[in-house]
C-alpha cells in the first residue's frame, strides 16, 4: 500500500481476535413429551440471566425445564471489544401424552373372508380412521390414526 504523500510503501497488518465467542443457545427450539424435560445451554459470555414462563428465572449457564413457552437469555461479559449484552430466545413445546386406543378385533382373517368394517371409535373412546382400506385378498397391517 502506498501512502498519500511521499510515495513510501507502508505495510499494514490486520488481525482478528480469535478469542471472541459468539453468543448462542444449544440446542435451538425443542419439542418434548409431557413429563419430560429439555436442557438449554447458553454460551458466549460470563454471565447469564434466563427468564421464562410463570416468572421462571435462572442465572445458570445451563437450565433444565419442562414448562412450555419461550425462554429468553441475556448473555453478558466476555471480551471487552464486544457488545456487553446479547439477548436471545428459544422455545419449548410440550406435547400432551396421547392415550393408546384399545380395540376388540379378531387377530386373523383368511383370504377372501368377509372382513367387517373396523371400528372408528376405540373401546376407550378415541375416534379415528384406519389405513389402508380393507383388502381381503392380501395380508397387510392396518394403522389407526386418531382424530380426537
Amino acid at each position: 500500500m502506498t501512502d498519500g504523500g511521499f510515495g513510501a510503501i507502508c505495510q499494514y497488518s490486520i488481525s482478528a481476535n480469535s478469542e471472541i465467542e459468539i453468543a448462542s443457545i444449544s440446542p435451538g427450539n425443542s419439542t418434548i413429551c409431557e413429563g419430560e424435560a429439555a436442557t438449554f445451554t447458553a454460551s458466549g459470555g460470563t454471565n447469564s440471566l434466563w427468564t421464562g414462563p410463570n416468572n421462571f428465572t435462572s442465572n445458570q449457564q445451563t437450565i433444565t425445564v419442562s414448562e412450555e413457552g419461550v425462554y429468553y437469555i441475556e448473555v453478558s461479559g466476555g471480551i471487552e471489544e464486544c457488545p456487553t449484552n446479547t439477548v436471545m430466545n428459544t422455545s419449548l413445546e410440550v406435547i400432551e401424552d396421547f392415550a393408546t386406543p384399545f380395540f376388540n378385533i379378531p387377530p386373523n382373517f383368511c383370504k377372501g373372508d368377509n372382513i367387517p368394517n373396523l371400528p372408528i371409535t376405540s373401546l376407550n373412546g378415541i375416534d379415528g380412521f384406519w389405513n389402508p382400506a380393507i383388502n381381503n385378498q392380501i395380508t397387510t397391517t392396518y394403522y389407526f390414526t386418531s382424530t380426537s
